[in-house]
């Protein structure tokens, strides 16, 4: 048998882990939600590409237009499938 001291003791230490995991499950769930946040911009970036292009405004850089030149050109043909959900 316990006294009661050491047991409150105890109870106060366990009531501690519990509100520290606690705090760990619900910034676990606010990181899972900013990654889900970031991925579906991507996605949406990803599959509206064409939209973004059409709606900027026109480069006049020509540094600039160089660069994409010079990437399509670097660039291989592949299909880039869009992400599923989990």
């Amino acid at each position: 048998m316990i006294d009661r001291s050491t047991y409150q003791e105890q109870l106060d230490l366990l009531n501690e882990e519990m509100a520290l995991a606690d705090l760990e499950i619900y910034e676990t769930k606010v990181e899972e939600l900013n990654l889900e946040a970031a991925l579906n911009f991507a996605t949406s970036a990803v599959s509206n590409a064409a939209l973004f292009g059409l709606s900027a405004p026109p480069i006049k850089s020509r540094g600039f237009k160089e660069y994409f030149s010079l990437m399509d050109s670097y660039s291989t043909a592949r299909v880039i499938e869009p992400l599923q959900p989990v």
